[in-house]
């Protein structure tokens, strides 16, 4: 299930008591859900509740407001280690995982980015990062005379300074490398 209206002030409040988590505006998100043409809101936060490049907080934040999931309060790179993997994204990519219908919306991406100040940092067991960067699955736009996934499967993001929506085909011409799918334990 997914919530197709943003939740006001006091209820962010309950949601996240421990964060301070203001919502600043949002992106209207048009998704396909099961043959039903759904409005969603993407928040986008104020700089208070997410600092730049905290793409890990931005999923999360996401992923319990639209989806009612409770991922871990973690580092992009940790998630793996305390969420749980569902499957590792191989040749086939997103676009095939969707096809097999692996991928649900409110699942996070554990995705490479060559170009990241992190991407030398240790992760939890004190290896190598595997990934720096975490973007939120939302589900499929309904197909506008379009049938390739690449262009129909959509994900929320916290991209350094930018709050987006994109397709599967701009994580990978921006050069990003979708690694694992995770969910919540």
């Amino acid at each position: 299930m997914i919530r197709t209206t943003l939740p006001i002030q006091e209820e962010l409040d309950l949601m996240f008591p421990k964060e301070k988590v203001i919502i600043s505006s949002s992106i209207p998100v048009l998704l396909d859900l099961e043959g039903k043409e759904v409005r969603i809101q993407a928040p986008v936060f104020s700089p208070e509740s997410i600092r730049a490049g905290d793409c890990s907080r931005y999923a999360r934040y996401v992923a319990k407001i639209l989806f009612g999931k409770n991922f871990a309060i973690c580092d992009g790179w940790d998630r793996r280690y305390l969420d749980r993997i569902v499957c590792e994204i191989r040749e086939e990519g997103i676009m095939g995982l969707a096809e097999r219908e692996a991928l649900t919306p409110g699942q996070i991406i554990g995705i490479s980015y060559p170009q990241s100040r992190h991407k030398d940092t240790l992760d939890l067991t004190r290896n190598k990062a595997k990934y720096t960067h975490n973007a939120l699955y939302l589900g499929r736009r309904p197909n506008l005379n379009n049938n390739d996934l690449a262009d129909l499967l959509l994900f929320a993001e916290q991209f350094i300074t930018e709050t987006r929506v994109v397709t599967a085909r701009q994580i990978y011409e921006k050069g990003l490398i979708p690694l694992e799918v995770l969910d919540t334990n």
